[in-house]
């Protein structure tokens, strides 16, 4: 009678060469039903046969003798993968998942940890963990695992442990976790790519993980110095095309955002109002999402609009050229949708990075970030804050606010009405996004509850409903009557209609507001914030608006304990009226002309291009 490794060798010998094994089967059914390794074997059979529940029913078999046999669990975890079963594939997987299994090799069995297979089942795994307690579970401990390694790192081990550190820093990032995120980032790009290995896709993961870094660097009052030379990451072109003197000057925009996002409230000014004596326009819009917003920009007059989400970098680098534009002025920096790749092949003579991203960009490419003198004033070099960094772009100081907010044309100005409240009660409106949520400044509002019976706190709810978890756990022990949680508004006249509902509304730290804080002035409601400085630009953007506006010092804070003074000050006083509103919003939008706006915005822009 045939042996048991005799039949694995003829079973094995038939699969790679495709014949048929229904004979052995018949033997392994009747003698070697014990047989982890010739169970496994036939579950490839009818995998490669498609008959996929015999396959299933065969590798769960081998399992069942032998469940540290790591094998079957990925053709199961494929399979779910496949039919996307996430909840299957994750209940498969993490039976083996980062611990020791069955090893077979020379005839023998051993337990030990098989790192390859671990970082393949790592691929299919670790993307479908989405939750943050979960991900605690799983990302961790594999991350401190596979760190301890003496290994010489092939292309999947770096792609793995990359992406393992993006995918987790994210999944903190999204929790309100900053600091935990911004040092997985970090993580990620520590991990030296070799020569002989390096390649474009895995280049990739070190820009993608300094996109995240970057960003997550404004949520933190602590910062990390960079690993990775962004100049040699994106392998910065050093060449520049020269101007050519023109009749006009051609500005270029590049954004995703020209559609109803934060952004596009201030873009308005820079398509409708320029003048179109010195200036030819172009759009080039990186989205491949247009709404009712995306039409009005398309349509102003004197625009050249272009669609370049499908663009490849080259393409767009080249279109670029051919328009000969003069100055190029980057929309987004590192924020979702960016081109920097793009941006690294210098395709204007002139490039500026503004507004959507609230930060350096730190490419040797982009040589002007448009700032003023209240976010960014003389003097403040930031040495200390960007370490790690060799190269910060010039500031051009806009000598009023750096921003001009307007509404969409197609929005009308809200009414400001004043709702019920009771008794004496102070509303206190929290309107950025959990993701800028501090824990000192958080601890400050909690305070403030505490000490004052008739504060009653409002705060927005996210659209997603771990953002609406985040801010429930965040405030759990503020007594129900003290606080109110406002529904998410999809539309931007339900949106501005939450600020009716408060009295004032407190600005977040060291993330201060932008469109927040604008969209509380237009509705009358005065804002909050803490100002240094020497503080950075993120921290800055509200003290900006406040003070262009004329808003009092009281709003206007030095430190945490000024911030918690004043605002007890205003609630102790409780008086708030729709004649004050009034007059705050007509402050604010006398603050935000865009025919002024443009006349300053214009003349730096002229001065950089006849000083190149």
């Amino acid at each position: 009678m045939i042996s048991e490794n005799e039949l694995i060798q003829k079973i094995f010998y038939k699969l790679q060469n495709n014949e048929d094994i229904l004979q052995e089967i018949d033997i392994v059914n009747k003698h070697f039903k014990k047989s982890f390794i010739l169970q496994y074997y036939i579950g490839i059979y009818f995998e490669k046969t498609n008959e996929v529940e015999k396959s299933i029913k065969y590798f769960n078999k081998s399992i069942d003798i032998s469940p540290k046999f790591i094998l079957p669990y990925f053709n199961i975890g494929n399979y779910y993968f496949k039919e996307d079963k996430i909840d299957k594939l994750k209940e498969t997987l993490r039976a083996v998942f980062n611990k020791d299994t069955l090893n077979i090799s020379n005839g023998q069995a051993v337990m030990k940890y098989q790192l390859e297979y671990q970082l393949r089942m790592a691929n299919l795994l670790l993307p479908c963990i989405k939750e943050l307690k979960e991900a605690r579970k799983i990302y961790e401990p594999f991350i401190r695992k596979i760190e301890t390694f003496n290994y010489n790192p092939n292309t999947l081990y770096i792609e793995v442990f990359k992406q393992s550190c993006y995918h987790y820093g994210a999944i903190l990032s999204k929790n309100n976790l900053q600091e935990d995120a911004y040092k997985y980032f970090q993580k990620g790009m520590l991990l030296d790519i070799p020569k002989e290995v390096s390649n474009n896709h895995l280049t990739t993961f070190d820009k993608n993980l300094l996109q995240m870094f970057c960003i997550s660097r404004n949520y933190n009052k602590k910062h990390i110095m960079s690993p990775i030379d962004i100049n040699q990451l994106y392998k910065c072109n050093k060449n520049r095309r020269l101007i050519t003197k023109k009749d006009k000057i051609k500005i270029g925009y590049l954004s995703p955002d020209f559609n109803k996002n934060a952004v596009g409230l201030f873009v308005t000014s820079l398509l409708k109002y320029f003048d179109t004596s010195q200036f030819e326009v172009y759009c080039y819009y990186n989205n491949h999402e247009s709404d009712i917003y995306t039409s009005i920009f398309k349509n102003y007059k004197n625009i050249n609009w272009h669609d370049v989400r499908y663009m490849t970098d080259i393409e767009l680098n080249n279109l670029i050229n051919i328009n000969e534009i003069d100055i190029l002025v980057d929309l987004i920096g590192h924020g979702i949708g960016n081109r920097m790749e793009v941006l690294s092949m210098k395709p204007a003579p002139i490039i500026i990075n503004y507004l959507g991203y609230p930060d350096y960009t730190h490419l040797s490419t982009v040589d002007y970030r448009l700032v003023d003198n209240i976010t960014d004033p003389e003097g403040n070099d930031y040495i200390n804050y960007y370490q790690g960094f060799n190269y910060s772009e010039k500031l051009l100081r806009l000598p009023n606010c750096f921003i001009c907010y307007s509404l969409f044309e197609n929005e009308e100005i809200p009414e400001i009405k004043d709702t019920v409240r009771n008794n004496n009660e102070v509303r206190i409106g929290i309107m950025n996004r959990v993701a800028k949520y501090d824990t000192n400044i958080v601890n400050i509002w909690k305070e403030i509850v505490k000490d004052n019976k008739n504060v009653v706190l409002y705060v927005k709810e996210g659209i997603e409903s771990d953002e609406k978890s985040i801010a429930y756990s965040i405030f759990k022990e503020i007594p129900k009557n003290q606080i109110k949680y406002l529904p998410f508004e999809s539309t931007l006249q339900g949106y501005f209609s939450l600020f009716n509902q408060v009295d004032i509304c407190i600005d977040t730290y060291p993330y201060s507001g932008t469109t927040t804080t604008c969209s509380s002035l237009l509705m009358g409601v005065p804002v909050f914030t803490l100002y240094k400085k020497q503080n950075p630009h993120v921290s800055n953007v509200s003290a900006s608006i406040l003070k262009n506006c004329g808003e009092e010092d009281i709003y206007i804070c030095k430190s945490l304990q000024e911030y918690k003074n004043n605002i007890i000050d205003v609630c102790n006083k409780n008086s708030f009226s729709i004649e004050d509103k009034c007059n705050r919003r007509n402050r604010f939008l006398k603050s935000m002309n865009p025919e002024e706006f443009m006349k300053d915005y214009e003349k730096v822009l002229i001065d950089i291009y006849n000083n190149n």
